[in-house]
């Protein structure tokens, strides 16, 4: 987790509906996962949601859900669908795994809960998505597979080498996985560059205190031993013991405060994550807080990080001070989501959309980012191993207190356990210029005590020159050096007129909590003793400024000695205004006591805004409860992976008003479930449907359980009833549907199967089907009739994925990878029938794998990379963007897997036998690639398709047209929001560097970041020109690389 200081608003790592809303019901949004499914080769089982949240549109009493959850069976993943027609309807989806609310992570569940309450933002604003969306800040956005292929945790053996205390072993801390991970994808540091110093840790009572050992320079890392996707009980010796004593170096690194998990595990400060990098391990690295920039120049930044091959570390916390979180931003998947790995061993690794839901793409929106995490977020950009930056970043937190004009207050905070000394000034520079901030003002120097701010400081600026503007910034460095280092985001904006005088204004957001005023605070649920219930707000900003803060509700108060007046938070939310702007927004919940009671609304820095009485009633329990459960096709033996039915609930004798949960249970232990309520008059009855999916072979006990006062643990309510589910054969269709059928001897597989699971079943020999590109996932690596197919060996026992000999994909049948695999050796073979010439006879092309040799009858070829070269065999090109009713495409420098290209051969390859091979290569789950653009984005496909609307390439080669909605395997499309009839294939051979936003005379649409290959922001221009004002080196604007010489 990360760490959180106590009611001070630093980052530790440990709805209502507007009546113009445009709800999607579930069965829409089921028929939207389901094509979703489809496109990916899966298939959705049921309309039902795997999880549906609730909020109710204001003038009407039904409730409508911000988003679904549907999962798309056998362990195969889920996606989130969105409530809302007016915002892209694929909210994050998940490749592997399923959606079970009772046990996901904690931090999972606030991602989830922070859609929500985002939609709830969106309704409140009263606007229409359309138009303009953060995909046109760059012309177009290639997939990036994920670049970090481990999979690591912070339990055993990754916690065997940190501290352990009285109550057993601490763990790794999140920032300590995510840190580590990214070391592993450059393998890099061979050793500790820096002694790493010892520290203390002081621990409340009960959680862990002692020392933390130094590290020496020198100190090895054993890369040789540090290869494995993930680490188990079953690894070596060696191996464990290089994982742990990594994940302890990189904890002292950024002074991990160690703890057991049960207190919430270990915490780091990700300000500290730079500086370790810079300082130990010799990466450059810099913090970018995610307040001082635009949501557009955020996502910008982060698909900069990952189109350059550089994983970002990401920080995020939750609203309602629950914890943070630390992960690795890795990868892209063409079409607007990023990858995130999560550093749970795999857990709930997936593409999400980052920033989510934001109704102003210019702005900061409230909440956007990584869902759950959606305060205090930052990112550390730029890392790359073996080189520095010359702003290397600090571990002291700087922040502006109060301007006026000249004048400027600053004051100093830092984490570490001794006190720091430090030098401190104002530097400025001219308004888009890179330069190092010239010092400005008297060196002021510091003794802060860790925990404590330093003492505010007033510092003058003077000797400006008149009619300029410029950027100043607090700079920072160790007594007895001259390199400052400063906060590239964290400036002031200083104007100075003709006559010299100064005028100064903040480049960050108003957080007065005197600025809001409270419009409603009304309860809309009724109030049951450990109910949950939901508070209904309206908060306004009353000043001309914008209002970036956190509102949350608390059920009680007290007070804290040094502290004062503290509010018991139960759950917040970020907020975004605009100067008098209105936001509605729902807040969760709960008391423990009955009558009546007190509920606040108050701001994240403890401000109280507003408070209302709330009466609660007592909970009624019912001894004598009456269950019947019925199931579909009243069938007890599933055939199938989903247990579906209802329970009927009869109060006999006696009232009931109680919370209540339905499960699965294998073993004595609850295997799914979900929670339900109930208020009954006796006699009464309720109906409750269950939809349990990706439940597993084997038998099961089904029940309602409630909580048990007496025994103070989970009691039967009614009587439970049983099922169980059946080992099956499953049968991936091309159309995206999946089938189940009992294993025979003579089970045979038509050609629209492209993928076989058998690893529940044991057969001894199986016929392959008509597809030869049919995948067929196998248990028994013995299994006979097989030997010239698609095997695929399954360990269950291993953590590593599954491996296939040998891959050979046929150009004519469909293909779909539905569970990840290694192929030690991939083969695809074509013929193209059309030959390229004068601008007409490209062909397109999407292959699932990194393709590294191309050859024809085993002697290698190769393509055109540049205009200048010569003596090459064929050309590759990649999409680069739109002009107009053009599609242009680029010089393609690598064959990249999950990456649709245009391809075109002379005359002399035309109809000859082409085969794209490579070895040791990873197949991910999907079989759709994509590249975004501005209003057009081009897919690739693996599998014969349908889809409405598709441009796809004519027979001369030169256009894209609308012939019809068959897409042919291996093959690309347009598809997307323009309304051209025909889209003219542009070779164009360069990088077009956002021709769509910029008008004739150079100037953009809107104003651009400009950012330099670590990543930093560096400018913000109109016009193209203004990059001649700019040192020279190459810089990047709307995701292209501009050189200025």
């Amino acid at each position: 987790m990360m760490r959180k200081r106590h009611l001070l608003a630093l980052l530790l790592l440990s709805a209502v509906q507007m009546v113009y809303a445009a709800p999607v019901k579930q069965s829409t949004a089921a028929q939207t996962a389901k094509s979703f499914f489809a496109a990916k080769g899966k298939v959705l089982k049921t309309t039902n949601a795997a999880y549906a949240p609730q909020r109710r549109l204001k003038s009407a009493t039904k409730e409508v859900a911000p988003y679904y959850v549907f999962n798309a069976g056998n362990n195969n993943g889920f996606v989130i669908v969105s409530g809302d027609d007016r915002i892209q309807p694929i909210l994050g989806y998940v490749d592997s795994g399923s959606f079970d609310l009772n046990k996901i992570p904690d931090n999972m569940r606030d991602f989830l809960k922070t859609y929500s309450e985002q939609v709830a933002e969106l309704d409140a604003e009263n606007k229409t998505i359309g138009g303009t969306s953060s995909q046109n800040a760059i012309q177009s956005r290639r997939a990036v597979e994920p670049l970090v292929k481990c999979n690591w945790n912070q339990d055993a053996p990754y916690y065997n080498a940190c501290p352990k205390g009285t109550k057993g072993q601490t763990v790794t801390g999140c920032v300590a996985t995510a840190m580590a991970q990214v070391m592993y994808y450059y393998q890099w540091p061979n050793n500790i560059t820096k002694e790493i110093p010892a520290y203390k840790i002081k621990g409340e009572t009960g959680h862990y205190s002692g020392t933390v050992a130094k590290v020496d320079a020198g100190t090895a890392i054993d890369w040789a031993n540090l290869k494995l996707e993930k680490y188990t009980s079953g690894s070596t010796t060696a191996q464990k013991e290089a994982i742990s004593k990594l994940m302890a170096y990189i904890g002292s690194s950024v002074q991990m405060v160690y703890d057991y998990a049960e207190y919430g595990g270990s915490g780091a400060m990700p300000s500290d994550i730079a500086p370790a990098f810079n300082d130990y391990f010799n990466y450059s690295a810099s913090f970018l807080d995610r307040s001082k920039v635009t949501a557009q120049e955020f996502e910008d930044a982060m698909y900069n990080e990952v189109a350059h091959n550089r994983p970002v570390i990401f920080n995020g916390s939750q609203a309602d001070g629950g914890g943070g979180h630390c992960f690795v931003l890795d990868g892209y998947n063409g079409n607007g989501l990023f990858h995130i790995n999560w550093g749970w061993g795999g857990i709930a690794n997936g593409y999400f959309a980052i920033p989510i839901l934001n109704p102003d793409e210019s702005g900061i929106g409230a909440g956007s980012g990584s869902g759950g995490y959606a305060v205090y977020q930052s990112a550390i950009i730029g890392i790359n191993k073996g080189v520095q930056a010359e702003n290397r970043s600090t571990r002291i937190v700087s922040e502006f207190v109060r301007i006026n004009g000249a004048a400027i207050t600053t004051r100093l905070f830092h984490y570490s356990d001794k006190t720091q000394d430090v030098d401190c000034a104002i530097g400025v520079r001219e308004e888009n210029t890179t330069n190092t901030p010239a010092l400005n003002t008297e060196i002021e120097k510091f003794s802060i005590t860790p925990g404590y701010y330093s003492r505010p400081t007033q510092f003058i600026l003077k000797n400006l020159t008149p009619n300029k503007k410029y950027k100043a910034y607090i700079l920072l460095r160790q007594p007895g050096t001259t390199a400052w280092s400063w906060d590239e985001s964290n400036f002031v904006d200083v104007s100075v007129d003709a006559q010299g005088i100064i005028t100064t204004a903040y480049n960050k957001v108003y957080n007065d909590s005197k600025s809001l005023e409270v419009v409603r605070l009304e309860p809309f649920i009724e109030n049951i003793v450990n109910g949950f219930a939901k508070a209904q707000v309206t908060i306004k900003n009353k000043s001309q400024k914008e209002y970036n803060g956190t509102i949350g509700v608390a059920t009680a108060k007290s007070y804290i000695p040094g502290y004062g007046l503290t509010y018991k938070i139960y759950k917040a939310r970020p907020i975004l205004l605009q100067a008098g702007e209105e936001l509605s927004f729902d807040l969760d919940y709960a008391f423990t006591t009955a009558g009546p009671q007190k509920l606040y609304l108050v701001t994240g820095n403890n401000k109280l805004l507003k408070q209302q009485e709330v009466n609660v009633d007592a909970e009624v329990e019912s001894s004598t409860v009456e269950t019947k459960f019925s199931f579909k096709d009243d069938v007890r033996a599933i055939v199938g992976d989903n247990v579906v039915g209802s329970v009927k609930i009869t109060a006999k004798d006696a009232p009931i008003t109680s919370g209540l949960l339905l499960a699965l249970v294998k073993g004595g232990y609850i295997y799914k479930s979900f929670p339900t309520s109930v208020k009954l008059e006796t006699d009464g009855v309720k109906e409750i449907p269950f939809n349990f999916q990706d439940v597993a072979p084997g038998a099961y006990n089904i029940a309602l359980l409630r909580y048990d006062a007496t025994n103070k643990g989970l009691g039967f309510c009614g009587k439970a009833d049983y099922i169980s589910v059946r080992s099956t054969v499953v049968s991936y269709k091309k159309d995206g549907k999946k089938e189940f059928a009992l294993y025979t001897n003579n089970m045979t597989f038509d050609a629209d199967v492209v993928a076989v699971d058998l690893t529940k079943v044991s057969p001894t020999s199986i016929k392959p089907g008509a597809n030869p590109n049919t995948l067929y996932y196998v248990g028994n690596k013995n299994i006979t009739g097989l030997e010239n197919a698609n095997k695929v060996l399954v360990n269950r026992y291993s953590p590593s994925l599954p491996v296939a000999e040998k891959i050979v994909l046929d150009d004519n049948y469909s293909f779909a990878c539905p569970i990840a695999f290694v192929a030690k050796d991939v083969k695809y073979s074509r013929q193209f029938t059309n030959s390229y010439a004068k601008g007409k006879g490209w062909e397109t092309i999407a292959l699932p794998f990194n393709v590294q040799k191309v050859s024809i009858n085993g002697e290698a070829i190769d393509w055109y990379k540049t205009k200048d070269e010569t003596g090459k065999n064929f050309w590759l090109m990649s999409y680069d963007g739109q002009e107009n009713d053009d599609v242009c495409f680029r010089y393609a420098p690598e064959f990249l897997a999950n990456t649709p290209y245009v391809m075109g051969v002379p005359e002399k390859m035309k109809n000859v036998n082409i085969d794209f091979t490579a070895t040791n290569v990873q197949f991910e789950v999907r079989d759709l690639s994509a590249t975004q653009g501005a209003n057009y984005t081009y897919f690739g496909s693996y599998r014969e398709r349908t889809v409405q609307d598709a441009y796809t390439i004519n027979a001369t080669g030169d256009k894209f047209e609308k012939l019809g909605t068959a897409v042919k395997p291996f093959r690309g499309y347009f598809a997307g929001k323009g309304t051209a009839a025909t889209l003219n294939l542009k070779a164009i051979g360069y990088d077009v560097a956002g021709i769509d936003n910029i008008a004739e005379d150079g100037t953009f649409a809107a104003p651009q970041a400009v950012f330099d290959l670590q990543g930093r922001k560096v400018a913000t221009i109109k016009n193209a020109s203004e990059l001649n004002n700019l040192p020279k080196g190459i810089y990047v604007v709307k995701g292209k690389k501009m050189v200025v010489k």
